[in-house]
């Protein structure tokens, strides 16, 4: 590979490093189970429809995180007319999706690469600490990571400015100019470095266009591994 044009890259891990539509859609299948609900196809769409929704709107600031999880849940089984507490639901969901770890093809090898070039390596995620905790120590990714931030332990989420700030700041505030953000998210991590002047790159696996009104990123890629060979 060339020599990367960066001394420091931010990297997303839901849909950017673990495949987490697996994990979800693994653990949203056993947690109906366990309470008896027979899941198919068309529930898993309909809730992951629900949970992009309630996600948006913490990304907007406008709910909070366990809000997210009580509504996707409330707003899944009153679609159904099934009773249940939503929030037994969410915990036995949470506790199924934390065993899950899948690695998105290529992603340890991008990762392996870049530390091997001493690039400094971070990790941003607006997932929820117990979640996120337990599958990075499964999956082993630890070890790349000089500075790792969920938005839930520190109280603000991407895009908002804020989160990036602390996140420099976690990294001693490197120029802008040489930090490259690499995620899968357009409204959450490419809209959230784009306000910060950093560089961006949209992991774009299933080649959806761009948002309505958002200025493009300065790289796109459809796998993973192209991170190793973007041009300065």
């Amino acid at each position: 590979m060339t020599a990367f044009p960066y001394t420091h890259c931010l990297f997303d891990l839901d849909n950017t490093l673990l495949d987490f539509d697996r994990s979800s859609k693994e653990a949203f299948g056993e947690a109906l189970e366990s309470f008896g609900m027979e899941p198919d196809e068309q529930m898993f769409f309909q809730y992951a429809e629900i949970n992009h929704r309630c996600w948006k709107l913490l990304e907007a600031g406008e709910i909070s995180p366990r809000e997210v999880q009580r509504r996707r849940f409330s707003d899944f089984l009153a679609l159904h007319e099934v009773e249940y507490d939503p929030l037994k639901l969410n915990d036995l969901y949470l506790d199924k999706l934390a065993e899950k770890v899948h690695w998105i093809d290529g992603a340890k090898e991008v990762l392996d690469a870049l530390k091997a070039q001493g690039v400094s390596l971070s990790l941003i995620t607006n997932g929820l600490k117990r979640v996120q905790r337990p599958r990075l120590e499964q999956s082993g990714m630890m070890e790349y990571f000089d500075a790792v931030v969920i938005s839930e332990e520190i109280g603000v989420a991407k895009p908002q400015p804020a989160y990036f700030e602390y996140t420099l700041e976690k990294l001693n505030n490197p120029p802008v100019e040489r930090v490259l953000l690499v995620g899968d998210n357009p409204g959450s991590d490419i809209l959230g470095g784009q306000r910060m002047g950093m560089a961006t790159c949209w992991y774009n696996a299933r080649q959806k266009p761009l948002p309505e009104g958002m200025k493009p990123p300065r790289y796109e890629i459809k796998r993973i591994r192209q991170v190793l060979h973007l041009p300065a």
